[in-house]
């Protein structure tokens, strides 16, 4: 990349999201930008490989020079809301009603920060000093009267606690009942493809130790894999509702989002510290972009859509997930504070 344009990179980097981080590069010690529009970062389902940016070639930056610039700037993040969830919970659905809420600019999964959280224990060194600059490059907005919103990978809930450490951040953390979540990982051959490849890799970190202890991982069927991963994130949850900072974290049922859209809404808005009227939320829940589903926009999303799956899901696998459920509850019951 020519040098100028490196310094033009460098000048204006804290100053707006033009240039997203995507990657960071740790053999090489580099970070990797995409040039991006407002629109652009709309336009991405989620901010990983799937992300639409202006297609200018990828900007590598040295990342001693990212944190050189960062410290010169001395600015802090603006109070960023973030979205945890357990996956299959209408956490894509919120970011897009965000989309909508006046001033807030939304980020859905961005890959760098699942990079970081996914980073196995030890194996990155200065990890502190990439997360910091990470979370202080992905809080930019595009105007100062703008609020952040994050909404993450699933695999981002162990940083949880360690974003509540800036007080002016708040959370989200959408989930489903059990027997709900089994069902939507059941539903296609894909989805317990990778529940299996993300409970294989909880079951290394010690995070999770409690649930998988003792446990022949690789043994699972889908529905037991759906369980155990649905725990570890039940768990996630719990030790956010009893951090310091507690009072900043809502805990909600993600079925609220999608079948009580403005009774949710008012809960996270007023939770989160968002303003909006009667009038704003009643426009919001009504647009019709929130009327069609998030990864497939030719399909319809709506409650009557919702129950007929959700029927269709128990008349084929509610036998599979109840064995599951069970199974759960005796081996690992002890876990959970509600009811399965």
């Amino acid at each position: 990349m020519p040098l100028q344009s490196v310094q033009h990179t460098l000048t204006t980097l804290f100053d707006s999201p033009e240039f997203y981080p995507q990657w960071m590069d740790f053999e090489n010690n580099n970070l990797h930008f995409l040039h991006m529009s407002r629109e652009s970062y709309r336009d991405s389902v989620f901010l990983d490989v799937r992300t639409q940016h202006l297609g200018d070639p990828i900007q590598k930056v040295n990342l001693d020079d990212v944190l050189s610039v960062s410290a010169r700037t001395g600015a802090t993040s603006p109070r960023v809301h973030y979205i945890l969830n357990s996956a299959f919970c209408c956490s894509t659905l919120l970011a897009r009603y965000f989309e909508l809420f006046p001033d807030c600019f939304v980020l859905k999964e961005p890959m760098m920060l699942t990079q970081l959280a996914t980073s196995e224990p030890g194996s990155v060194s200065r990890w502190e000093d990439v997360f910091q600059v990470c979370v202080k490059l992905l809080s930019r907005t595009y105007l100062e009267s703008e609020r952040p919103v994050i909404k993450v990978h699933e695999a981002c809930n162990i940083l949880g606690i360690r974003l509540l450490q800036d007080p002016q951040s708040t959370i989200t953390f959408l989930s489903t009942p059990v027997r709900r979540f089994v069902l939507s990982v059941l539903k296609d051959n894909s989805r317990g493809e990778w529940v299996r490849h993300r409970v294989n890799k909880m079951s290394r970190r010690h995070e999770f130790a409690e649930v998988f202890q003792d446990l022949d991982v690789a043994g699972l069927s889908d529905a037991q894999a759906a369980c155990c991963m649905w725990l570890a994130n039940h768990l996630q949850s719990q030790r956010l509702c009893s951090s310091d900072g507690c009072e900043r974290v809502l805990v909600l049922n993600g079925d609220d989002v999608a079948d009580r859209p403005l009774q949710a809404l008012t809960t996270i808005a007023k939770a989160g510290g968002f303003a909006l009227s009667e009038k704003q939320l009643d426009a919001i829940v009504t647009h019709p972009s929130v009327s069609r589903y998030s990864k497939n926009m030719s399909m319809p999303f709506n409650a009557a859509s919702r129950k007929q799956e959700l029927e269709q899901l128990e008349e084929r696998w509610g036998e599979e997930a109840q064995l599951a459920i069970h199974w759960m509850k005796v081996r690992l019951g002890h876990l959970v504070d509600c009811e399965f």
